[in-house]
């Protein structure tokens, strides 16, 4: 029953509901064709991406922080909020399909209170806002949750499955086979470092116009 609530409430997408209300547009459509902040960004602008960010967040540190006040357990928590992500991931809203569900990792992981994970991470992840690789260092920020759960002691069992449904969404794509021009093996090393198919971000949002 946990796990279902969780999976409801993050498949309400925030971003769609934007782009379809106020672009008439299916943002599983449009650019990346994720269901997320940066997608609709690109569509609607920085202030809406910053608000679905941040709706998108709260779906994940809103429903931890319920679930504290209803004092469950840190394993039922930690299955909530895997919940969650796997909701905004694949939303059964959008034919299972979603976002990335880094902001929703990210709001869970403030839900649980785990603050240093969060800060540790956000600071690697800002790395590549400056060196202009943020998916690089988005997916260096996910992959050392587990190391962070060591050294912080919270939990990396748990972190290690939260950051493993993030790996599984960049692996899947929205297609089993990776559009990419060299092969398939390229492709998903591609999924895993850069969040796409293809090197160009440029070209992979403006692909469906080549």
């Amino acid at each position: 029953m946990i796990f279902v609530i969780g999976y409801l409430i993050g498949s309400l997408s925030f971003s769609n509901w934007f782009a379809t209300r106020f672009a008439k547009t299916d943002l599983l459509s449009f650019g990346s064709k994720n269901a997320g902040a940066s997608n609709v960004g690109q569509l609607l602008g920085t202030k809406v991406m910053v608000v679905v960010g941040c709706l998108d967040l709260g779906k994940g540190a809103i429903s931890l922080w319920v679930g504290r006040y209803l004092d469950l357990s840190t394993d039922c928590l930690v299955l909530l909020g895997s919940a969650v992500i796997t909701g905004h991931c694949w939303s059964c809203f959008l034919h299972f399909r979603g976002g990335r569900g880094i902001a929703s990792l990210t709001g869970v992981i403030l839900g649980l209170g785990w603050f240093n994970v969060v800060g540790t991470s956000l600071l690697i992840a800002s790395i590549g806002l400056i060196c202009g690789n943020r998916p690089v260092f988005v997916a260096l920020a996910v992959s050392g949750l587990p190391l962070l759960g060591l050294i912080f002691d919270k939990n990396p069992l748990g972190l290690t499955l939260l950051a493993a449904i993030i790996f599984v969404k960049r692996i899947l794509g929205h297609t089993l086979i990776p559009e990419s021009p060299d092969g398939m093996l390229r492709g998903y090393v591609r999924r895993m470092i850069f969040d796409r198919d293809v090197i160009s971000n440029i070209g992979w949002i403006r692909r469906e116009d080549e």
